[in-house]
């Protein structure tokens, strides 16, 4: 292995231990594991060849998100994320007092799930205060004509734009989910329900929706374009 191919083997790893657990924010982490994997796709390294706790593929863990409100959009959103940062999701049922809770989880390799349920939660967040945003503008504007599919739409159009994107730059970094997890999570999975839940949209604002795209192409598509030097 010449210098060259060990300088970026150590750029890799130092970028792989950019975690939310070592102190980086969901931003930073994100970009890290991206400028990775793109290291990774440009100089033919195979995972194997780094040396990092964080990419055992044996150390298949499952978070939980946090998603206030529990907009219907979590579920769409969570799909999305999970078939493109190697992970599986499912919804974790919960009671809290008499009421019966519904949580996004991810299923992965440690770092990945990590990195599936920090995506999630920033796109969450962003998509909540957007598309209320987007709302209130149309309330201001429509005051007597009723906007309440105008964050739908919004939120359907980001999802759009974010599969876009993601599977895009899944396709270029060839990332595939790894046999271990659909092993593991085929073995959870055994006898549960699926759920169709989703999102619904009885009327779609084409406009807003485009905006919602638009947003996530930058936000997203911007970390996607960080130089692999």
């Amino acid at each position: 292995m010449n210098d060259n191919v060990d300088n970026v083997i150590g750029t890799i790893q130092k970028l792989l231990n950019m975690t939310t657990e070592n102190g980086c924010n969901d931003n930073e982490a994100i970009i890290a594991l991206q400028k990775a994997q793109a290291l990774m796709a440009k100089h033919n390294i195979e995972a194997s060849q780094i040396e990092s706790s964080n990419r055992d593929e044996d150390d298949i863990i499952t978070v939980e998100c946090e998603h206030k409100w529990d907009a219907g959009f979590r579920y769409n959103l969570a799909h999305v994320i999970a078939d493109n940062h190697r992970c599986r999701t499912y919804i974790q049922n919960y009671w809290v007092g008499y009421t019966k809770k519904r949580m996004i989880a991810f299923m992965g390799v440690r770092e990945d799930a990590q990195i599936a349920k920090a995506s999630f939660e920033f796109a969450y967040k962003f998509i909540q205060r957007r598309g209320n945003q987007e709302y209130e503008i149309w309330r201001q504007k429509h005051p007597t004509i009723s906007g309440k599919n105008v964050f739908n739409s919004y939120a359907l159009g980001f999802i759009r734009g974010l599969r876009e994107v993601l599977e895009a730059q899944s396709v270029a970094l060839m990332i595939v989910t790894p046999k271990t997890v659909n092993d593991a999570y085929k073995e959870f999975s055994e006898g549960m329900t699926t759920s169709s839940a989703g999102m619904r949209c009885e009327e779609y604002y084409t406009k807003i929706a485009e905006k919602g795209e638009k947003d996530a192409k930058d936000h997203f598509g911007r970390k996607a374009l960080v130089s692999a030097n």
